[in-house]
């Protein structure tokens, strides 16, 4: 325990890391478990938590695994997979692919990284939270900009800047996250691309394109660009000014 005089005392109390945590049904689901001759990888109980974990996580399905590496283990293969196609039988998902880890976690978050043959490139901790620094990371993209994957052990909490301090596109990007991810039927953009580099706009675009399926966009932009590269429907305000202009859209109708 830290005191003001710059010495450490004892804690009057253990202070556990991760302390088990018993219920009082748990050994009754055991002995179910055991007596109904389901000790196995399937059953009535792994069901009933498979659905329950799925409803709560508002997905179609979940899987009960042995454990939390295990866990990991599939996140990385799905992940694999997902970014750079299904690999060969005997090949790892991520063979010979760098991926940014936290450097400062138990080495189960990256086991799984090294079971699928990756290669983890250690980003800096910062400060504050014992989190991956966003600035040592910004730097390990500029030096290895191929990198798809990102692993991120959270301690205490989140690292990063408040918005007021990041730079004019930071904010911006920031800003379209904190509205593609905020629950509503509609979605209204005033300059989303102003302030990021061509690169930024790119993936901003993509992201945009495939966040807001099914919901109702008005996006108001100059950038002539990231309209012909998002491909929606046009208004030209500009023309409407016009006398004896009338209200039509480029495509086939407003989005």
């Amino acid at each position: 325990m830290y005191k003001k005089n710059d010495q450490f005392e004892k804690f009057e109390n253990k202070v556990w890391l991760s302390s088990p945590t018993m219920y009082p049904d748990s050994m009754r689901y055991v002995m179910e478990a055991y007596e109904t001759n389901w000790m196995s990888t399937v059953g009535a109980n792994i069901n009933e938590v498979e659905k329950i974990a799925a409803e709560t996580s508002e997905t179609k399905y979940a899987v009960g695994l042995s454990c939390g590496t295990a866990a990991l283990h599939l996140c990385m293969k799905l992940a694999g997979e997902r970014l750079y196609g299904k690999p060969p039988v005997g090949i790892g998902a991520l063979q010979n692919k760098r991926v940014f880890c936290t450097d400062m976690t138990f080495n189960a978050t990256l086991n799984p990284v090294v079971y699928e043959g990756g290669i983890p490139v250690f980003i800096d901790t910062e400060y504050d939270s014992w989190g991956m620094d966003p600035v040592a990371l910004e730097k390990a993209f500029e030096m290895y900009p191929d990198v798809k994957l990102v692993v991120y052990a959270e301690l205490y909490g989140f690292p990063g800047l408040p918005a007021r301090k990041l730079s004019g596109g930071q904010k911006r990007r920031t800003a379209l996250l904190r509205a593609l991810w905020a629950p509503g039927d509609t979605l209204l953009l005033d300059e989303p691309f102003t302030g990021m580099d061509p690169a930024a706009v790119q993936a901003s675009i993509a992201l945009l394109r495939e966040r807001v399926e099914g919901r109702s966009v008005l996006l108001a932009t100059h950038d002539r660009a990231a309209i012909d590269a998002l491909g929606w429907p046009m208004l030209e305000l500009q023309k409407l000014a016009q006398p004896g202009a009338a209200c039509n859209s480029t495509n086939k109708g407003l989005q």
